[in-house]
């Protein structure tokens, strides 16, 4: 059998919908033309806060893709931490060729030819306002991640009568496994609720198919996540978008071949408005090549020296990343504040008492009288000399 892994989607409205919609389409019809015969999608499906409800454009859109992906096979989605039972499950009502799952609770699905045992994203919230778990937050953790531990061998019972008659049995969650590594290479470990690589190893399943962390990468043998199909924030500039295909079949080791999606290139150009040479001229730290331009999102972060803020031309900056073929700019302004000096004795001054003296002769007015200047430096140096009779 072979199956489309898909998810965390974060499919909103604003610059990257069309982009999104554009790279799930893209999915479907390379999917529907590998021949996939099975669908699983791991969550996140819209919005980009906790939780999201979608609006009216993005749940049109979605359906759409999910109607797509149901003429080619069936179509099993569990929910993942942005989403909202209630709105999602709407989904599952749609009418395609084939039918369409929506997983809630932690469950299996058995098809005719296949079992996906399925684990939503485990809410601690909800787990704790029910009285479910009690204690400090690592006692509650551990208690959830025990409760989950219990589910899964549900699931190594499902997975074994499976092989017993003959079907594949495959693994759908949207949770964190420790050791996934996120968007800029940094390693999550004891961050929230998770699993093991060896929690998963342990169940037999044939396969398994993860989401909540968008960078595809495999975290056990046969448990790959499948990354998001389109970058959410400039901390995934660096990541290849894709989508898994994996080949899967009772007893036999599963394969999984990355498929690239089309999603539009985050680049970051770092530059600087400084002068030199007597001259104020851009200075660029990093220098893309003109061919990574075409068509992407551009992130513009210029440092500009506070005196010339007002004047700095970041529109002519903006221009010219357009003319190299961006699709959009971003301008991220970073002003760096003038050093002030009162006085260039001040910072000529060697010692504490020169230095208090030459801030007194910079002062335009309130300068201490001759005698004021003499109690207030002798205190100085009694307090410079650790005296204890020093007057505070």
């Amino acid at each position: 059998m072979l199956i489309g892994h898909t998810g965390d989607f974060h499919l909103a409205d604003g610059p990257r919908f069309a982009d999104t919609v554009q790279c799930l389409e893209w999915i479907a019809t390379d999917g529907a033309g590998a021949g996939v015969g099975l669908w699983l999608v791991g969550g996140d499906l819209a919005g980009t806060t906790v939780p999201h409800v979608a609006s009216v454009n993005e749940r049109a859109a979605l359906a759409s893709i999910f109607l797509r992906m149901a003429m080619t096979a069936p179509v099993v989605i569990v929910r993942g931490n942005h989403d909202v039972p209630q709105d999602i499950d709407v989904y599952g009502l749609l009418g395609g060729r084939h039918r369409i799952d929506v997983v809630g609770q932690p469950g299996m699905v058995v098809l005719e030819n296949c079992l996906i045992c399925c684990l939503p994203y485990p809410s601690k919230r909800h787990a704790v306002a029910g009285g479910a778990v009690k204690g400090s937050f690592d006692a509650q953790r551990q208690a959830i991640e025990a409760e989950l531990r219990t589910i899964l061998g549900g699931f190594r019972v499902g997975a074994a009568d499976a092989r017993r008659a003959g079907r594949p049995s495959v693994g759908l969650m949207h949770i964190c496994v420790g050791g996934s590594i996120v968007g800029g290479g940094e390693v999550l470990i004891g961050r929230e609720i998770e699993l093991s690589p060896h929690d998963l190893t342990e169940l037999g399943l044939d396969a398994g198919c993860l989401s909540h962390i968008h960078k595809a990468q495999m975290m056990a043998p046969g448990w790959w996540y499948a990354g998001s199909p389109s970058a959410q924030n400039f901390g995934e500039q660096g990541d290849r978008k894709s989508y898994n295909l994996i080949t899967v079949a009772p007893g036999a080791a599963p394969t999984c071949e990355l498929r690239f999606t089309p999603a539009r290139r985050l680049v970051t150009v770092d530059m600087a408005w400084a002068e030199q040479d007597g001259k104020w001229r851009w200075l660029a730290d990093t220098v893309p090549l003109p061919e990574s331009m075409t068509d992407a999102e551009v992130r513009l972060r210029v440092r500009v020296p506070e005196a010339a803020a007002a004047t700095c031309p970041v529109e002519r900056a903006v221009a010219r990343l357009h003319e190299l073929g961006a699709h959009s700019v971003q301008v991220d302004k970073r002003i760096l504040p003038s050093e002030r000096v009162r006085s260039e004795a001040i910072g000529l001054a060697r010692t504490t008492a020169e230095k208090v003296g030459a801030y007194w002769d910079s002062l335009e007015s309130g300068q201490p009288d001759p005698a004021q200047r003499t109690r207030a430096l002798t205190c100085l140096e009694k307090l410079e000399q650790g005296e204890p009779d020093a007057p505070a």
